[in-house]
């Protein structure tokens, strides 16, 4: 049984410009680049060789004199080091994955905003010779004139959130601030979530955090199971029996925590894909609503202020049926990264 958290397909290998001056990259080749040039995880995969001849080392002195518990701290520290590989690996994968969707999400909103402007642009311009020949008031003027402002001012901040979202990406990747790259996958696809297994299950089985409190639990159960009463002192026995049941309820105590989480991802989604419907819907509408005043605004029925109105509430609806595609997209890697389970970031 498997969880399915699909995304749209990214297998397009990046490419550059004949200038050579930006790079085309997709979010997989993205992924892969972060993991190649981050120097956190080049050390934690240094800590597993040692940890591996720790291991190794402990293992050969066993011939020479038994000791379980020297043996199985070797492994702990050897699946410790393991671990701590895979939770770096998983939080740059799902900090790449939200820097990706950031930039393509303001850079798609630009483009949306963009369009707005060059159409409220030209009512302006007509309005302004409506308005020199008496043919519109000066408060449709006003009206269009503040749209004017309000979409500038929003394409600023858009302009600077994109270049945000740009500089953690190349942070992320080991790049120059000045390196031009250029998101090749836009067109995130809506994709519901389709859950074929229960969280719990998935969490203790993959959940990294979980898997290391694991050991620490199985430790402690040694512990205490090698704690014969003919040679092991009774403070000894005692210390060792509360640790085992410490270590237990801490590891259930974390499960129950992070089971709380992934619902909670869970509900988080199940909204956004609520609320994605109905601004479907809120889309369809608004454009039925602007070519209706469009159509009476022909016949003389509608002032030119209506018009942009339309086309305004057409781009807020718009821009909200957007965002909650990548939000969408966010919460369902975060979830993946929860219970352990990749989207398809570089191994």
């Amino acid at each position: 049984m498997l969880l399915v958290l699909l995304l749209l397909p990214l297998s397009v290998n990046p490419r550059t410009t004949a200038a050579g001056e930006s790079e085309y990259a997709s979010l997989a080749s993205v992924r892969k680049q972060v993991m190649n040039n981050n120097v956190e995880l080049a050390i934690a995969a240094l800590d597993v060789e040692i940890a591996d001849l720790n291991l190794r080392i402990a293992n050969a002195e066993q011939l020479r004199r038994a000791d379980p518990i020297k043996v199985k701290l070797a492994e702990m520290e050897l699946a410790r080091a393991q671990q701590t590989v895979h939770v770096l690996r998983q939080e740059l994968m799902l900090q790449t994955e939200e820097a990706y969707y950031q930039l393509v999400k303001t850079t798609r909103l630009i483009e949306l905003a963009g369009r707005t402007k060059d159409y409220i642009d030209a009512q302006l311009k007509l309005a302004s010779v409506q308005y020199d020949e008496g043919l519109a008031t000066k408060e449709d003027l006003a009206c269009i004139e503040l749209a004017h402002v309000e979409i500038e001012h929003q394409l600023r901040n858009l302009d600077q959130e994109r270049e945000l979202a740009r500089i953690k990406l190349l942070t992320l990747m080991g790049l120059p601030h000045d390196y031009a790259l250029i998101p090749e996958d836009t067109n995130f696809e809506f994709v519901e979530l389709a859950v074929e297994a229960d969280f719990l299950t998935l969490l203790i089985q993959n959940n990294p955090e979980l898997k290391h409190l694991a050991l620490e639990l199985e430790l402690a159960r040694l512990r205490q199971s090698l704690s014969h009463p003919d040679y092991t002192p009774e403070l000894n026995r005692e210390l060792n029996s509360l640790d085992y049941e410490r270590q237990k309820l801490i590891y259930e105590r974390k499960v129950g925590q992070l089971y709380l989480a992934a619902l909670g991802l869970e509900y988080q989604i199940r909204q956004l894909e609520a609320s994605y419907r109905q601004q479907q819907r809120q889309v369809e509408l608004a454009k039925s609503r602007l070519n209706a005043v469009k159509l009476r605004y022909q016949e003389g029925l509608e002032l030119p202020g209506a018009v942009t109105e339309a086309e305004i509430e057409l781009h807020k609806v718009e821009e909200q049926l957007l965002s909650t595609v990548f939000s969408h997209n966010v919460a369902k890697a975060k979830l993946a990264h929860l219970i352990g389970l990749s989207q398809g970031g570089a191994e």
